[in-house]
Protein backbone atom coordinates (compact mmCIF):
# COMPACT_ATOMS: atom_id res chain seq x y z
CA UNK A 1 0.00 0.00 0.00
CA UNK A 2 2.99 2.26 0.42
CA UNK A 3 3.61 2.44 -3.34
CA UNK A 4 -0.13 3.04 -3.84
CA UNK A 5 -0.14 6.02 -1.47
CA UNK A 6 3.11 7.32 -2.91
CA UNK A 7 1.87 7.13 -6.48
CA UNK A 8 -1.01 9.45 -5.57
CA UNK A 9 1.07 11.75 -3.37
CA UNK A 10 -0.87 10.75 -0.25
CA UNK A 11 0.23 11.14 3.35
CA UNK A 12 2.96 8.67 4.42
CA UNK A 13 0.86 7.52 7.40
CA UNK A 14 -2.07 6.58 5.19
CA UNK A 15 -0.90 3.06 4.21
CA UNK A 16 -0.96 1.85 7.83
CA UNK A 17 -4.46 3.26 8.34
CA UNK A 18 -5.67 1.76 5.05
CA UNK A 19 -4.21 -1.63 5.96
CA UNK A 20 -5.82 -1.63 9.41
CA UNK A 21 -9.15 -0.60 7.94
CA UNK A 22 -9.14 -3.31 5.26
CA UNK A 23 -8.02 -6.01 7.70
CA UNK A 24 -10.70 -5.02 10.21
CA UNK A 25 -13.47 -4.81 7.62
CA UNK A 26 -12.56 -7.95 5.65
CA UNK A 27 -11.26 -10.07 8.52
CA UNK A 28 -8.07 -11.00 6.66
CA UNK A 29 -4.42 -10.36 7.34
CA UNK A 30 -3.06 -8.57 4.27
CA UNK A 31 0.35 -10.19 4.72
CA UNK A 32 -1.36 -13.35 3.47
CA UNK A 33 -1.63 -11.68 0.05
CA UNK A 34 2.03 -10.72 -0.15
CA UNK A 35 4.27 -12.69 -2.52
CA UNK A 36 6.57 -14.01 0.22
CA UNK A 37 3.67 -15.60 2.13
CA UNK A 38 1.28 -16.59 -0.65
CA UNK A 39 3.70 -17.48 -3.45
CA UNK A 40 5.00 -20.76 -2.01
CA UNK A 41 1.42 -21.86 -1.31
CA UNK A 42 0.27 -21.57 -4.95
CA UNK A 43 0.32 -25.06 -6.42
CA UNK A 44 -1.09 -24.44 -9.92
CA UNK A 45 0.94 -23.55 -12.96
CA UNK A 46 0.77 -19.78 -13.00
CA UNK A 47 1.00 -17.17 -15.72
CA UNK A 48 1.81 -13.68 -14.48
CA UNK A 49 0.97 -11.00 -17.05
CA UNK A 50 2.41 -7.57 -16.34
CA UNK A 51 3.22 -4.55 -18.45
CA UNK A 52 6.70 -3.11 -18.07
CA UNK A 53 5.34 0.45 -18.05
CA UNK A 54 2.40 -0.17 -15.69
CA UNK A 55 2.02 3.07 -13.73
CA UNK A 56 -0.47 1.58 -11.25
CA UNK A 57 1.45 -1.50 -10.14
CA UNK A 58 5.22 -1.47 -10.62
CA UNK A 59 6.63 -4.12 -12.97
CA UNK A 60 8.81 -5.34 -10.09
CA UNK A 61 5.63 -6.61 -8.41
CA UNK A 62 4.89 -8.92 -11.35
CA UNK A 63 8.50 -10.04 -11.43
CA UNK A 64 8.38 -10.82 -7.72
CA UNK A 65 5.23 -12.93 -8.12
CA UNK A 66 6.82 -14.86 -10.96
CA UNK A 67 9.88 -15.54 -8.78
CA UNK A 68 8.07 -16.78 -5.68
CA UNK A 69 5.34 -18.89 -7.27
CA UNK A 70 6.83 -22.31 -7.91
CA UNK A 71 5.90 -22.99 -11.53
CA UNK A 72 5.21 -19.44 -12.69
CA UNK A 73 5.90 -17.93 -16.06
CA UNK A 74 6.11 -14.15 -16.55
CA UNK A 75 4.58 -12.68 -19.69
CA UNK A 76 5.97 -9.15 -19.89
CA UNK A 77 4.15 -6.76 -22.20
CA UNK A 78 5.11 -3.31 -23.44
CA UNK A 79 2.94 -0.28 -23.98
CA UNK A 80 -0.30 -1.76 -22.65
CA UNK A 81 -0.27 -0.22 -19.20
CA UNK A 82 -2.49 -1.45 -16.39
CA UNK A 83 -5.81 -1.78 -18.24
CA UNK A 84 -5.18 -2.39 -21.92
CA UNK A 85 -3.26 -5.54 -21.06
CA UNK A 86 -6.63 -7.18 -20.39
CA UNK A 87 -7.91 -6.45 -23.91
CA UNK A 88 -4.79 -7.22 -25.92
CA UNK A 89 -5.36 -10.06 -28.41
CA UNK A 90 -1.88 -11.55 -27.92
CA UNK A 91 -2.32 -11.57 -24.15
CA UNK A 92 -5.75 -13.20 -24.47
CA UNK A 93 -4.26 -15.92 -26.69
CA UNK A 94 -1.42 -16.50 -24.22
CA UNK A 95 -3.85 -16.79 -21.31
CA UNK A 96 -6.06 -19.18 -23.29
CA UNK A 97 -3.05 -21.34 -24.18
CA UNK A 98 -1.93 -21.31 -20.53
CA UNK A 99 -5.39 -22.40 -19.37
CA UNK A 100 -5.48 -25.23 -21.92
CA UNK A 101 -2.14 -26.51 -20.63
CA UNK A 102 -3.19 -26.14 -17.00
CA UNK A 103 -6.12 -28.53 -17.30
Amino acid sequence: MTWFAGSFGLDAALPARMRASVERREGVVLDHYEPAWLGPRVTQRTLVVHDEADRVAPFAVGQRWAQVVGDAQLLATRGLGHGRVLRDAAVVRAVQAHLRLAT
